[in-house]
């Protein structure tokens, strides 16, 4: 079934200067920064879908290449996107598009402290767990597969000069739980208790 966001999509792909742009921001020789104009509003989401298809066919291009010719482990270009926004509004804004327009991307956004200048954030305030939730995915290398899903994550220019802690810093207290992993609770009390949660 043909519906407009497909009948979009491939007007946008068979745009000469639209896919230009994505093969050179895609190019493993490209040096950076790339400065783009020209993409406002809506378009932009569209521009990151079809950025976000280009760098998953690539890379699935490259693993099977390299699975034919007896190459050594692939250095995959990641489907993670970094976009730093003006303020909420913007962010809202495009977080609705990207629902609309990339639904299968999952999003993350680092909300600001959300406190009054030189105020400290509420003791047990949840921003703590939330900053926390994103930089530790920000960390995490997701391994390629077929089903994989591309990252999005979105950060306001408030938020996003704020200091934060070096990546490794916060991988050392970062470990995954998963659906149908066995466990040892005891283990796992111990280092909630060591990374400073209170058992209740």
């Amino acid at each position: 079934m043909k519906s407009l966001s497909t009948s979009i999509n491939n007007l946008l792909h068979n745009w000469t200067n639209f896919s230009k742009l994505i093969t050179r921001i895609t190019d493993n020789k490209n040096d950076f920064p790339l400065q783009i104009t020209g993409i406002h509003g809506s378009l932009f989401t569209c521009f990151l879908s079809e950025l976000s298809s280009q760098i998953y066919y690539k890379t699935l291009q490259s693993i099977q290449y390299s699975a034919t010719k007896g190459k050594g482990k692939l250095d995959h270009l990641s489907q993670d996107l970094l976009i730093v926004v003006p303020g909420e509004y913007e962010q809202n804004n495009l977080i609705t598009d990207i629902k609309t327009i990339l639904p299968q991307a999952q999003i993350y956004t680092f909300p600001s402290w959300g406190t009054i200048p030189y105020r400290p954030a509420a003791t047990g305030s949840i921003v703590f767990g939330q900053r926390a939730g994103f930089l530790s995915k920000l960390c995490e290398q997701v391994e390629f597969t077929t089903d994989v899903k591309p990252r999005i994550f979105i950060i306001t220019q408030r938020s996003f000069i704020t200091a934060l802690p070096p990546p490794q810093y916060t991988k050392q207290f970062s470990f995954c739980l998963k659906k149908k992993d066995l466990i040892d609770t005891v283990k796992i009390a111990q280092k909630l208790a060591v990374l400073g949660y209170t058992r209740v």
